[in-house]
Formats: structure tokens, C-alpha cells, sequence
């Protein structure tokens, strides 16, 4: 890491496993430049990278899972922790190595192996609190590296989640104007706890490696149930009136007796096949490995709530896609020594990308999303196609209203890249990089020409254990399919006629050490602090009701993580994170902290066998576009309406101020006998009430009126045995 051309994080499974981090955005969250957070409430999780959303190249195994239709990382808790070796972060634009999609940041996640595993290990964890109510995790984990005398490798990993989720509250939304005009008044109840129905996780994972060849597979499946609606309103499985409307024939004024609108499951899996080959040559001087893969991105929300059910609007409003994208490809890459002072790395790609289509009754081809509410169905505020009843004599809608919620897309992508390294001397490292990278139209409905793509690095060993980096990087993102072939006309912003590719370029400077090895009672002090100032341009963004690419941002970052390793077990972590940005079209982003940073510990209490783990998490203040929704008299009549409303105009709105926070976590690691652990962990200790940033700033907010609360105070208890 410190001779690596880039800003490079990497989080092991020793640091997983001390630390006790439930999810993967927990562990992103430690690591200065990212930010852990959910975009449109939750809906969406991903970490932010230097401020910015949807900006990361996620990976499994180097195998890009970057989902190319909503651009939705599958970063949640679906990512079981015990499956992961270790964690490597890049903070900064990658787009010669990893290719497009590489914007600001890559998060690839090394999975374990037979080698790792070496047996049989089982583990589970149970725990409660508002801020994750009611869940359980159980895993199972076989590893066998010495079958046929060594020559095949078998891994196998399964698991299963079950909670209930969060508990949030908000103000109920009763009505607005859906998108593609989201901006019209909008009508809030009360304050109301979130209750939604029970999430179940399921993740299947194998690899079988026989001499140089691997085969990897992962299929993960089941429910994932949200808290809230993409535009806030909470979920309830239950609402006040249910006892008396749940009746063949139930009585007027029950605001939702099919209970249509009672869930909102946004599940987001990537389910893939890879064929991996490795080998070298040369006299270890050469190395060369080929991958052919398929990957399904299954994206489907089965239902979407758009607004709660009430009087005026019963049933609520909402609608099922399934929005399932699939990509397949093969790339090369190798590696050679070419000389004693040059090393060159090369590799070539070529893969396609497609969103089948499922239309059956709507008018167009492409993605068919149907309504369930409201009821009737008529009361939707946009045109449905309709058919004529020879029985009637009259021209009918269609049943649930089915629309094109995005129209048929297709992309076919090749593309190639070289990276020379050479060391005129031991103490220096002289690192450069091309990558070109072409879409054709002819072979796809979305194309984007030639993009090249370079970067280089310095990195300067001047003197011993200390060495000093610069970088420039480039990274580039082509449009997503729903960025470029959404239906305006349905609940969808529009895609206009052409979208540019964005793209990043960012200069970078950095300092790293490792010193006081073996000095009094400190086994080493490791640390890196850079800086950086990074270009975006062409950011694809909704304006006038429609994606367009719009102005550029400007990113001043500084950097610091710090591990101090003491003798005795003991270790202590500091990561700090400073950005300020602006944009040409928004002036200056308050959107995010300027200034967070954790200070993390493990302490060894009894050696060997009781281990402590503590994060304490100081974030500044922020700003967050919204509208102004005063709920505190609202409250419930007999079936659930609203015995009062409030209407929202366009023109209430307000920049609230997120105060400074203060997150602590605390942890215990009970080791009785060498095979078994035991932890205890507490998040959000002092049962704080946080608030996550708006990452789209949007000063006229379309989809988030209102502040989107974190998640509460949550207590887990999790044990794990291997034999």
C-alpha cells in the first residue's frame, strides 16, 4: 500500500471481526474521504465518496458489480461479514485499471476461500433496539483445500437474515404530485412510527478451484422491506381501523381494506458466474489471468409506496417493476517484468449489458410497471391505456394501469489499457497509464464513442519507511440505462435525446509512514495524510423534470488515518476527513460535514480471552434543502385518516441546519476456548438523533422534503465456532 499508485485503504478480517462492523457501510464509514448513507431515504444504500453519491465501482473479486440501470450498489447488509477477507478502498478516480464506473471511488470486496476457511465454521448473531429491531443472523461456512491431494479446492458459504428493520419516524404524506412534476403542494398527517413488515435475507456462495482454474458463484435472494418511501412517508403494516376494515364487506371511510399499501420492498442482489484463470510464467516473471462471467443485477420493487393510504386517496398509491439488468463478458489482464527496472501491466475487456424486456400490456417495449393503488385505480393522476368492453359499450382503463416505466436498452462495451511501471532507482517509482474505451453504436440501443482514460504517479521512498506520493487520475461514467431510456410519461423523470458521459480527473498528494517499530511499548505507528482537488463534469442530475448533464464541482479534499499499534494487543485508529465543494450550478455544497473523523480502539483486557472495541464518530454541521412541514398537532381518527392535515407549498421551503453529532459504539469480544468467540455490540450507545446528508442538494427537493433520520440505538449478540 505505500508504493501502490493510488490512495489505497485496505480493512482485513481480523480488523472485521475486532471491530465486530455489522454491515459493509459501517466499515466505509471509517475510512476518511467515505461517508456512510442512505440516498432517498434509506431506499438506496451506499457510501459516499468524497461528498458524492452513486459515484463507487463496487466489486466482488475484482468482478465489476456496478449496476448499470439504476446505478444502485448492492452495499447493504446483504453482504454477509463473515464471507469477506478483506476490504480494499480506493479513494479517488481509477478509471485506467478498473475501466468505466470508476468516478470517485472503487470498493472491492475479497471474499474468502477454502484456504481461509479450513474446515467448518458456524455463526450467528441476534439483537434488537429501535435502530434495528427484532433480527437474527446464521451462517454455515465449509472450506476443503486438500481434496484430491491438493489439487481441488472447495469453498461453500450460506446464510439467512431476518429483522424487522428500523424504526423511523415521520410525517405521513397523504398526497403530492408524483414524478415526472414532483414540485406540485403536498398534503402531510402525523408524525408516525415506521412498522414495516420483516425483511428475509438469504446469500448462497461457492468457489471450486481445480489446479489454476476457479469457478465462483453467489446467489443471493429473498425480501428486503424499507422503512420508507422514496419520498418519506413511513411504512406501516398495520394502521389504526384495520380490526374493523378487514371485513368482506367493510365500512365506509377505511382508508385501505385490500391493503395494497402496507410494504415497500426495494430489493437490490447480484447473483454471478465467474471462470477465472491464473497462471505465470516466465519464471514467476509473467502473469496472466482470463475471466469470463454473467451477472444478473436483480432491482425490483415489488411494491414502491408513492404515497399512504387516506380519505382522499385509499389504497395509497403505488406500483411493482422489476427492473432486472444482466451483463456478460470476458477480460484479460497480465502482467510482465520486462526489463530489471520495468514492470507492465496491460488487459483488454469486452462485455454486454442488457434490460430484457417484459412488457405484455403496456403501449411500448421495454420495463412494464402495474399499480395497485388507488383504489379505483382511475384516481391516478397520469394517463392509462385503455381498451374497449364490447360487453360494456364503454372504453375501460386497464387493469392496474400498466405503463412503460423505462424502454428497452442495450449497451456493448471493449476496451483496452496499459500501465508501464518503472524504478530508475530503488528509492523511486515512475507509474503511467492509458485506457481506451469505445460503446458502439451499431451494437446497442445506447452507445458513447472513444473515451481515453489516463493517469500517472510518482512515489518517492525518501527515506527509509516514508514515502511520498502524486498522482492524477482519470474516471469516467456513461449514462445509466434509466438515466437514458426512462418513460416520462410514467411515474419516471424523462430522458432526453442524448446524455453525455461523465467524468472525473482528480490531482492527488500523498505522505505515508510506518515508523517507532519496536520503540519502549509501540510495535509500529502506520499513517497516511493526503490531499487532493478533484474536476466532475457532465454529472448527470434531474432538472425541469428531466436527466441532464449539468455543471461541474470543484472538490478540495484532505485526508488522515493513523494506526497506532502498542504491545500488549492493543491498537488505536484515527481517520479524519476534510471536503469543501463547489458546483457551477449550485454554488457551494453544504451538504456534507466539513469536517468528520473517528477515533477507534481495541483493547486487550485479559490476554487472549477478553477484548474490548469502542468508535466514537464526530461529524459537523451541514445543511439540507427541504420543506417546511409542521406535524406536531396532527393525529389519527378512528380508521386511520388524519383528523388533521397540513398542506406543503412549492414555496415553503427551507434549508434546514443538521447540527454537529456525536455516534458512539461499544463492543466485547468473550474468547472461553480457542475456537469459540462471543461479541456484544451497541451502536448509537448514547441513543443520539442523527440526521444523513441530502446527497443531490437539490434546492427545490423533489423526492426528500425532509430530514432522513439514522437509525437509533441497536445492541447485538453474535458467536462463532470453527472446527
Amino acid at each position: 500500500m505505500q508504493e501502490a499508485p493510488a490512495i489505497v485503504t485496505v480493512v482485513t478480517s481480523d480488523e472485521i471481526r475486532d471491530r465486530q462492523f455489522v454491515t459493509i457501510q459501517q466499515i466505509a464509514d471509517t475510512v476518511p474521504g467515505w461517508y456512510r448513507a442512505g440516498l432517498l431515504h434509506g431506499n438506496l444504500e451506499t457510501p459516499l465518496v468524497r461528498g458524492q453519491a452513486q459515484a463507487v465501482q463496487f466489486l466482488h473479486d475484482s468482478l465489476s458489480l456496478f449496476d448499470p440501470n439504476i446505478n444502485s450498489a448492492s452495499t447493504h447488509r446483504g453482504q454477509p461479514m463473515e464471507l469477506i477477507k478483506r476490504v480494499e478502498m480506493i479513494t479517488g478516480p481509477g478509471g485506467v485499471l478498473w475501466g468505466s464506473n470508476s468516478l470517485v471511488g472503487i470498493l472491492n470486496v475479497i471474499t474468502k476461500d477454502a484456504d481461509d476457511v479450513d474446515g467448518l465454521e458456524i455463526g450467528g448473531r441476534a439483537g434488537g433496539g429501535l435502530g434495528d429491531r427484532s433480527n437474527g443472523h446464521a451462517y454455515a461456512m465449509y472450506g476443503n483445500p486438500n481434496l484430491l491431494d491438493g489439487k481441488v479446492k472447495l469453498f461453500l458459504h450460506g446464510s439467512v437474515d431476518s429483522y424487522k428493520g428500523a424504526g423511523i419516524e415521520l410525517p405521513t404524506l397523504l398526497s403530492n404530485q408524483s414524478a415526472p412534476q414532483p414540485n406540485g403542494p403536498s398534503v402531510y398527517g402525523p408524525l408516525t412510527l415506521s412498522d414495516q413488515p420483516r425483511s428475509l435475507l438469504f446469500n448462497l456462495n461457492g468457489k471450486l478451484s481445480i489446479g489454476k482454474l476457479q469457478f465462483r458463484v453467489a446467489y443471493p435472494l429473498g425480501t428486503k422491506q424499507q422503512y420508507a418511501a422514496l419520498s418519506g412517508s413511513p411504512v406501516r403494516e398495520t394502521i389504526p381501523g384495520d380490526d374493523v376494515c378487514s371485513v368482506e364487506t367493510p365500512p365506509v371511510g377505511c382508508i385501505d381494506p385490500l391493503k395494497t399499501s402496507r410494504q415497500l420492498v426495494a430489493d437490490s442482489f447480484d447473483r454471478y458466474g465467474v471462470a477465472e484463470y491464473r497462471t505465470r510464467f516466465a519464471d514467476g516473471k509473467a502473469g496472466l489471468t482470463a475471466k469470463a462471467y454473467f451477472v444478473e443485477f436483480a432491482r425490483s420493487f415489488s411494491p414502491l409506496q408513492i404515497i399512504a393510504p387516506s380519505a382522499s386517496v385509499v389504497g395509497g398509491a403505488n406500483f411493482f417493476v422489476q427492473n432486472k439488468t444482466y451483463r456478460t463478458g470476458a477480460n484479460i489482464d497480465g502482467d510482465a517484468q520486462v526489463a530489471k527496472t520495468l514492470r507492465l501491466q496491460y488487459g483488454v475487456e469486452a462485455f454486454t449489458e442488457w434490460k430484457p424486456v417484459d412488457t405484455k400490456r403496456a403501449l411500448g417495449t421495454g420495463t412494464e410497471a402495474t399499480f395497485a393503488g388507488p383504489q379505483p385505480i382511475s384516481r391516478l393522476p397520469i394517463l392509462c391505456p385503455r381498451k374497449y368492453n364490447p360487453t360494456s359499450g364503454k372504453v375501460e382503463l386497464l387493469d392496474g394501469c400498466p405503463l412503460v416505466f423505462s424502454f428497452e436498452a442495450s449497451r456493448s462495451v471493449f476496451g483496452a489499457y496499459i500501465n508501464p511501471q518503472w524504478r530508475p532507482k530503488k528509492t523511486l517509482i515512475l507509474d503511467a497509464g492509458a485506457r481506451l474505451q469505445v460503446a458502439p453504436e451499431a451494437l446497442g440501443k445506447l452507445s458513447y464513442p472513444v473515451n481515453a482514460t489516463l493517469a500517472a504517479t510518482a512515489v518517492w521512498n525518501f527515506i527509509p519507511n516514508w514515502y511520498a506520493k502524486v498522482n492524477y487520475a482519470q474516471g469516467f461514467r456513461p449514462p445509466a440505462f434509466n438515466n437514458a431510456a426512462s418513460n416520462g410519461v410514467a411515474v419516471q423523470f424523462a430522458a432526453p435525446a442524448t446524455l453525455a458521459v461523465e467524468n472525473s480527473d482528480a490531482t492527488q498528494f500523498e505522505v505515508n509512514a510506518r515508523i517507532f517499530k519496536g520503540d519502549r511499548r509501540i510495535r509500529e505507528l502506520s499513517f497516511r495524510a493526503d490531499a487532493a482537488y478533484t474536476r466532475l463534469t457532465n454529472l448527470i442530475q434531474i432538472q425541469s423534470s428531466q436527466y441532464k448533464n449539468t455543471g461541474s464541482r470543484a472538490l478540495t479534499t484532505g485526508e488522515l488515518l493513523a494506526k497506532l499499534y502498542v504491545q500488549g494487543g492493543h491498537r488505536l485508529e484515527l481517520g479524519y476527513s476534510y471536503l469543501q465543494g463547489t458546483t457551477s450550478d449550485k454554488g457551494k455544497l453544504r451538504n456534507m460535514p466539513e469536517h468528520w473523523f473517528n477515533l477507534s480502539g481495541v483493547w486487550n483486557l485479559a490476554d487472549g480471552k477478553l477484548t474490548a472495541t469502542s468508535n466514537m464518530r464526530i461529524a459537523g454541521a451541514s445543511e439540507d434543502p427541504n420543506r417546511l412541514v409542521e406535524y406536531r398537532n396532527n393525529t389519527y381518527g378512528e380508521m386511520g385518516n388524519a383528523a388533521g392535515v397540513i398542506e406543503v407549498q412549492t414555496t415553503d421551503l427551507v434549508m434546514d441546519r443538521l447540527p454537529p453529532t456525536a455516534e458512539i459504539s461499544l463492543g466485547l469480544t468473550w474468547t472461553p476456548i480457542e475456537r469459540l468467540a462471543i461479541n456484544a455490540t451497541v451502536y448509537n450507545a448514547l441513543k443520539g438523533h442523527f440526521y444523513q446528508p441530502d446527497a443531490f442538494y437539490d434546492y427545490e427537493p423533489r423526492l426528500e422534503y425532509l430530514p432522513n433520520p439514522y437509525e437509533g440505538f441497536r445492541a447485538y449478540i453474535s458467536a462463532m465456532y470453527s472446527y
